[in-house]
């Protein structure tokens, strides 16, 4: 499932926050290429990727569970790299 109608950045952080500090919150204005909404979480440094994102694949806003998954690419374009660094989630 995705994110619910009506949405709001502020919806998302205040439910990714539990799992640590949420640098920036972000949902896009276009759709996925099912049509549906999807947005980012911009997170400090995390140790264990893996780890991190099967933690927030339990993440459910309005009774819909977030499909959850680690951006492979930075804001420039470059891929990320193994080491510790900001990490961005991707919210479908």
């Amino acid at each position: 499932m995705n994110l619910p109608n009506g949405c709001r950045s502020k919806n998302i952080a205040k439910a990714f926050g539990i799992y640590g500090k949420v640098l920036e919150s972000y949902i896009a204005r276009k759709r996925d290429k099912d049509s549906q909404p999807f947005g980012f979480e911009n997170y400090g440094r995390v140790s264990n990727g893996k780890e991190f994102e099967r933690m927030l694949r339990k993440i459910y806003l309005s009774n819909n569970k977030l499909r959850v998954n680690i951006a492979r690419f930075t804001l420039d374009n470059a891929p990320l790299t193994p080491a510790p660094a900001p990490k961005t989630v991707v919210i479908e």
